[in-house]
């Protein structure tokens, strides 16, 4: 049987969408997030509120009040709730009216918005999106280790234009490096042999280069743990995990937490080796006008030049796409297990819209 998994769509009933929500995910970085001041959040297509109460504890809940729908994160934290601006309508932190000062007291216990649970961690806040009450946030032991500092932060340009898939499929190609970064990583220019298996987590990926291997792992649904080098004259590596968090079915980001021994933290470069990306440096970059000139600028001309939603369905893939081929199996197989497929289920046609992941048995 032939078919096609759907992943692009990441709305609340589409199965990437059902399945991205089953693990907590990264949505925005803690120290940005200052007490007293709300901002928007869109995570997986749905629109949010994120703010800090004056605890310090981190709250996620609908992006609009219900009366007459302006935004709520132009409203006002006071305690642990946030207040709309246009009516003084108050919201908790789990999405209960509180305080309607207009209306009678008992229409407020009649009123709620959407909420979603939300944990600090490892430099950043965490959104548990999924239905039923949330499972123990995942401690990752590198994070948690004695004597480092972990850097949190969103990749340049922040949203990217382009479906979270492509960059998946990204992550696990370990090719791309020898061309797109040959000016910015030279010591990864030869071409390795690619290797993958599968494993309890996801996929272990080795790409070995004049008889070393280089291993990076990739965490169902959406996580990467790399190596990374951030001191220029030195081959040191630092542990750099980072998550790509679709904002909605065009556009996603990289979340990341790199740990840095303190031995070494003022020796990292404030620009995390390359990884900038200047404003206004899409239309020069997808235009040709210049050529890019970090690490994040190649990335973002090998993505986003394969358009919003790549088009796979005439591809040619060769032996070192073994990573991706097994990306997009594990990801039939949870669809599959998800949403069961009877036999003859047919092939959708090739003038579909949006193009899909596809398996063949």
């Amino acid at each position: 049987m032939t078919y096609t998994a759907p992943v692009e769509s990441v709305a609340p009933d589409a199965p990437a969408g059902q399945l991205l929500r089953r693990v907590w995910q990264p949505v925005f970085v803690a120290r940005n997030l200052q007490p007293g001041k709300p901002v928007p959040l869109r995570v997986l297509g749905e629109e949010l509120t994120l703010y800090r109460g004056e605890s310090g504890r981190p709250y996620i809940v609908g992006a609009r009040c219900p009366h007459r729908y302006t935004w709520l994160h132009t409203g006002f934290v006071e305690g642990e709730e946030i207040r709309c601006f246009y009516h003084g309508w108050k919201f908790d932190g789990v999405g209960q009216c509180t305080d309607q000062p207009a209306e009678k007291s008992s229409f407020a216990a009649k009123v709620r918005i959407p909420s979603y649970p939300a944990r600090e961690y490892g430099g950043l806040v965490f959104a548990w999106m999924g239905t039923g009450d949330p499972p123990e946030l995942p401690r990752i032991p590198e994070l948690d280790a004695d004597g480092v500092r972990v850097v949190a932060g969103i990749r340049p340009p922040g949203l990217w234009p382009v479906n979270y898939f492509q960059i998946l499929e990204n992550n696990v190609d370990p090719v791309h490096t020898s061309f797109v970064h040959k000016a910015t990583e030279p010591h990864w220019g030869e071409i390795p042999e690619v290797t993958a298996k599968e494993t309890e987590y996801g996929l272990e990926v080795t790409a070995t280069r004049s008889g070393v291997p280089r291993r990076t792992r990739f965490h169902f649904p959406n996580l990467m743990h790399i190596t990374i080098w951030l001191i220029s004259d030195e081959e040191v590596e630092f542990d750099h995990f980072f998550w790509t968090v679709p904002v909605d079915d065009e556009h996603s980001m990289f979340v990341s937490a790199t740990v840095i021994p303190e031995a070494l933290a003022d020796r990292v470069p404030r620009a995390m080796a390359g990884r900038v990306m200047p404003d206004g440096a899409h239309m020069e970059l997808m235009t040709g006008a210049r050529r890019p000139e970090s690490i994040t600028e190649e990335d973002y001309v090998a993505m986003v030049g394969q358009g919003t939603v790549a088009d796979r369905t005439n591809e040619r893939l060769g032996r070192s796409d073994v990573a991706v081929v097994k990306l997009r199996k594990l990801w039939a197989n949870a669809i599959e297990q998800l949403e069961p497929r009877p036999p003859g289920t047919p092939t959708p046609g090739r003038d579909d819209r949006r193009p899909r992941v596809r398996r063949e048995n």
